[in-house]
């Protein structure tokens, strides 16, 4: 079960020897690690100065509605856990949701609703607060107008509903074959992430991986892509500059596509 509590009271006043955040909200100058509440091991991120750390908040609304909501960090070494004397706590309608699994690599957080009107992110250390920030928004899921299945031309395409008020970016995918001995080949695409798309993306089988389609038939019983499409809205606005505390909101949505398949 996702622990929640009601909000009824202020909770964050000012207090002295802190930073104010910009908001009136108290930043503690608490950095390093409290021996009595940390194992003082490398893997935990308690055992770090916080401005060696990095928190990365991801929020992804998929398409049935559902918000996922991730957080992990990342220091000095590559494998960190938040733990020990370190919590995250977000707030969204008047509610505190804390980690269902808290001290594993990537903290993960349900049953936050995906209409707030804001999220608030914050951190603490010792049980004092020492990094806040808050979105007052979210990416909402693209909508693929393509189908999955292809005309049989040699151009790949795919078409979305179109925000005004959103950045896309493509991430150009693998194509995926299944030769005739039932083996799959994988071919890497010349580019890689396009900027400032808008619909309908299209590109050729040569231009991309130097093949045609009447040649892949010859050669393979099946071929398949998926192309990426990462979008963000460009509406929400951070309540601080993001320094340890990065919140990411993309969306990212999938446009698989077969481009043929032999009996």
């Amino acid at each position: 079960m996702n622990k929640k509590v009601i909000l009824s009271t202020v909770l964050f006043l000012s207090a002295c020897g802190g930073s104010d955040s910009g908001d009136g909200i108290s930043l503690n100058k608490v950095k390093s690690n409290d021996k009595a509440k940390c194992s003082n091991s490398r893997l935990d991120s308690c055992y770090y100065d916080i401005n060696q750390l990095a928190l990365n908040i991801m929020f992804r609304k998929n398409d049935t509605g559902v918000l996922n909501v991730t957080a992990s960090v990342s220091g000095p070494k590559q494998d960190i856990y938040f733990t020990g004397s370190d919590v995250l706590e977000i707030h969204a309608d008047g509610e505190v949701f804390l980690p269902t699994n808290n001290g594993a690599d990537s903290l993960r957080y349900e049953n936050i609703p995906d209409n707030a009107q804001i999220y608030e992110f914050f951190w603490y250390r010792n049980s004092q607060l020492v990094e806040y920030n808050s979105i007052d928004g979210i990416t909402e899921p693209s909508v693929i107008l393509s189908t999955s299945q292809h005309d049989g031309s040699n151009t790949i395409t795919t078409d979305w509903l179109n925000n005004p008020d959103y950045t896309y970016q493509i991430h150009t995918p693998s194509l995926w074959c299944t030769n005739l001995n039932y083996e799959s080949e994988m071919f890497s695409p010349s580019t890689g992430i396009l900027d400032n798309q808008r619909p309908p993306y299209q590109a050729t089988l040569q231009a991309l991986y130097g093949k045609n389609i009447e040649s892949l038939k010859v050669n393979y019983r099946s071929c398949d892509i998926s192309v990426t499409l990462i979008a963000k809205n460009n509406q929400v606005n951070y309540r601080n500059k993001q320094k340890r505390l990065f919140i990411h909101h993309d969306n990212f949505s999938e446009h698989p596509l077969t481009l043929f398949e032999s009996n």
